[in-house]
C-alpha cells in the first residue's frame, strides 16, 4: 500500500513551512506588501529565503537586509510601493523564486560546448583532487588551500582588479556580525578572507560597491549566491561586466548566527559576548575530518580563547541539521553549478588521513582550468585528475539529501497545500522506504525545534534548556539511522568501495 503521511506529519510540515520565523519576529501589519503572488508572499514569508541579498542590492530605498530574532538574513520592506518594473526584476533574480532559471539553465548558457555535463556535478571540464605546494596556503586554508590560491593568482596576474569574499570581523566594527563580504584587492588581504564561515553573510553592501565601482571581480560564494549573481547579471548588465569569475563552494547548508553562539555558549563564552569563532581549526595528528572549534570572547569581563574538538561539541554534527536555514531544505545544488570553479573538501579513503587537508576541483571555465594546468606543471599544485564519479561520491550523503530527500520535502509541501520553489527533483514519496521517509521527516522538524529550543534558551540564559529539548532528538534520529543503515550493510558498502578505489588505482598505475 502507498505510504501516505497522517495528520501528524501533515500538520507538521504546515508549521514548517511557515516556520516559527512569523512568530517570533513578524513582519508590520502596515507595511505595503506586494501582490499576492510576489517574492515577498512565496519567498521570504515562506521561509525560502537565504538572505543572499540580490534583491537589496537592486531594490534601492525600497528594501534592507537585517537580522531577525533568529540570527537570520531577511530583507525589510519600506512602506513606499514597490514599483511593477523592480517587482519583476526581483523576482527574476531571486535564486527560490518560481521566476528564475534553474541551475541547469544557467549552466548552459555558460559552459555548454565547453566541456561535459552530469547531472550531480553539472557542467565540467576537468576535476580534480589535490592542495596547493607553494607558499602557506595549504597551511592557512580550511582544506587544500586551493580557493585563496586561485585568487591570488586571478589577482596578481591581473586577471581581476578584486575579489568579493567572506573576511572575519569585529561585531563592534559589522553591527554585531562576526563574518561579513568585503572587497579585497591586494594578496594580502584575500590571505585574510574565513577560511570557512557557517555564518549567516549577505551581499547587498558590496554588490552596490561593484556597480558604482568600475573594476574586474571574483566573487566567492555559495552554490546559491553565486546563482544570484548569474541571475543578476542577466538582468543588469554592469554586473555581467565586472563580475568576471565566480568561486562557488561546496555547501550542506547556512547556518543562522546562533550556531556560532551555540558552540561557544558550551566553551564558556555567553551569547553577545563572542568576539571570533573558527569553525574548521586543523588539529595536529588528527585526520582532514577532525576540525577544531576556536572561539574568541569575553569571560567575567576577560578577553579568552578556547579551542575544542568540534565534534565534542553538542549539536555540531552538520548531520542534525541544527540551526540553518529552511531554504538549505528546498536547494538541489551541491557543487556550485554555475561557478566557474567550485571547491570542496575531499572526503574520499585515499585523502581522509592526510590532515592538513585536500580540495576537490570541479573546474567549469576554460581561464581556470589553463592557470591550473600550467602552474601544476612548475610544481605549485599537487593535483589528482579524479573520476567525476568520485567527487559525487565525496558529497554523496549531501547529494542525497539535497535529490532524494528533496524530492520528498516537495511532496509533503503539495500533499499540505503549500507553495514551494520549483526544483529539478519532481515531488514523489515512493522512491524511498518508509524507514527513510521517517529520516527526512525527522531532520525537517529537528531543524525546526533547534531555532525555538535556543531561542528559548537565550531568553532563559540556560543552554541546558536547549540540550535538554534536543538531545530526544538526536537519540531518535540516530536509532532510525542505525535500522535503516545496518552495520553490515555499512561494511559491506566500505568494502565495496574500496575494492573500486583499489581497482582504480591499479588500472591507473597501468596506464601511466
Amino acid at each position: 500500500m502507498p505510504f501516505s503521511p497522517g495528520p501528524e506529519v501533515l500538520r507538521s510540515v504546515n508549521k514548517l513551512v511557515l516556520t516559527t520565523i512569523q512568530e517570533v519576529t513578524p513582519f508590520p501589519m502596515d507595511r505595503i506588501r506586494l501582490q499576492a503572488n510576489s517574492l515577498l508572499d512565496k519567498v521570504v514569508d515562506g521561509g525560502y529565503c537565504v538572505g543572499c541579498g540580490a534583491c537589496a542590492a537592486v531594490g534601492g530605498s525600497f528594501l534592507r537586509m537585517e537580522l531577525d530574532e533568529l540570527g537570520l538574513f531577511k530583507p525589510e520592506w519600506s512602506k513606499a510601493p514597490v514599483p511593477e518594473a523592480l517587482e519583476a526584476d526581483l523576482a527574476a533574480l531571486c535564486p527560490f523564486s518560481d521566476r528564475c532559471l534553474d541551475e541547469h539553465q544557467i549552466g548552459r548558457q555558460l559552459y555548454q560546448g565547453l566541456g561535459m555535463f552530469d547531472r550531480k556535478l553539472g557542467y565540467y571540464r576537468s576535476v580534480y583532487a589535490g592542495f596547493v605546494i607553494e607558499g602557506d596556503f595549504r597551511e592557512r586554508g580550511s582544506s587544500g588551500g586551493v580557493a585563496r590560491w586561485v585568487l591570488c593568482n586571478l589577482l596578481g596576474k591581473g586577471m581581476i582588479d578584486a575579489v568579493v569574499q567572506v573576511v572575519p570581523s569585529l561585531p563592534s566594527e559589522a553591527e554585531g556580525l562576526l563574518f561579513q563580504y568585503q572587497i579585497t584587492a591586494s594578496m594580502d588581504d584575500v590571505k585574510k578572507g574565513a577560511r570557512s564561515a557557517y555564518y549567516p553573510v549577505e551581499m547587498s553592501r558590496v554588490l552596490r560597491m561593484i556597480e558604482d565601482k568600475p573594476g574586474v571581480y571574483a566573487v566567492v560564494g555559495l552554490p546559491c549566491f553565486i546563482k544570484a549573481i548569474r541571475l543578476l547579471s542577466s538582468r543588469y548588465p554592469v554586473f555581467a561586466e565586472r563580475v568576471r569569475f565566480c568561486i562557488g563552494l561546496v555547501c550542506g547548508h547556512l547556518k543562522s548566527s546562533r550556531y556560532a553562539e551555540m558552540l561557544a555558549w558550551q566553551l564558556g563564552i555567553l551569547p553577545g559576548q563572542l568576539m571570533g569563532i573558527d569553525f574548521r581549526l586543523k588539529l595536529p595528528g588528527r585526520k582532514a575530518s577532525e576540525k577544531g572549534i576556536e572561539i574568541i570572547g569575553f569571560r567575567d569581563d576577560k578577553k579568552v580563547k578556547a579551542t575544542k574538538v568540534g565534534r565534542e561539541l553538542f549539536g555540531a554534527d552538520y548531520n542534525y541539521g541544527f540551526l540553518k536555514y529552511k531554504a538549505c531544505d528546498y536547494c538541489d545544488d551541491v557543487f556550485a553549478e554555475t561557478a566557474d570553479l567550485a571547491l570542496g573538501d575531499a572526503w574520499l579513503p585515499q585523502y581522509l588521513q592526510d590532515g592538513k587537508g585536500t580540495n576537490i576541483l570541479i573546474v567549469r571555465c576554460p581561464e581556470i582550468d589553463g592557470l591550473l594546468k600550467r602552474e601544476m606543471a612548475k610544481g605549485n599544485l599537487h593535483l589528482d585528475r579524479l573520476d567525476p564519479r568520485w567527487a559525487v561520491k565525496s558529497q554523496q550523503a549531501a547529494i542525497r539529501h539535497r535529490r532524494e530527500g528533496l524530492s520528498y520535502r516537495l511532496y509533503l509541501a503539495e500533499k499540505a497545500g503549500i507553495w514551494h520553489p520549483p526544483k529539478r527533483v519532481k515531488p514523489r514519496f515512493n522512491h524511498i522506504g518508509q524507514q527513510r521517509r521517517y529520516i527526512y521527516e525527522l531532520r525537517m522538524k529537528m531543524a525546526e525545534e533547534s531555532h525555538t529550543a535556543f531561542a528559548q534558551a537565550r531568553k532563559e540564559g540556560d543552554f541546558q534548556v536547549f540540550q535538554s529539548r534536543m538531545e530526544g532528538f538526536i537519540f531518535e534520529y540516530k536509532r532510525l539511522y542505525r535500522s535503516a543503515f545496518p552495520l553490515h550493510k555499512r561494511l559491506e558498502s566500505l568494502l565495496r568501495r574500496s575494492f573500486h578505489l583499489l581497482r582504480e588505482l591499479v588500472v591507473g598505475r597501468t596506464t601511466h
